[in-house]
């Protein structure tokens, strides 16, 4: 056996070039895509926490029905549920006057 090293092969030009950048169309599309996304997660969403409290007060209607004594707990259910409606509905009607007021930027006071 020879103590000569073998001989080294010349390596091929392995350098990484960053891709192409996209056209500014296909971001715009694909931004747009991720948004109609998004939006409609958020819509399903909305429906299932609606279904979600739909089926809480039936099943406490029908608790309170089939139990006696639990007047109490049936107006202290429905003041806390009527506080929850109305701030969802007000959250969602102050959201719609700021996006039909466009993106306004608010006074800031001195």
């Amino acid at each position: 056996m020879s103590a000569a090293p073998a001989p080294r092969r010349q390596r091929e030009d392995r350098t990484w070039r960053r891709p192409a950048p996209e056209p500014a169309g296909v971001a715009r599309r694909r931004a747009s895509a991720e948004r109609r996304r998004r939006e409609r997660h958020f819509a399903r969403r909305r429906r299932d926490l609606l279904q979600d409290a739909a089926a809480a007060l039936i099943a406490s209607v029908l608790l309170l029905c089939v139990t006696a004594g639990l007047g109490v707990l049936a107006l202290l259910m429905l003041a806390v549920s009527a506080v929850l409606i109305g701030s969802l509905l007000g959250e969602r009607i102050i959201r719609r006057r700021r996006e039909r007021a466009g993106a306004r930027p608010t006074r800031r006071r001195r």
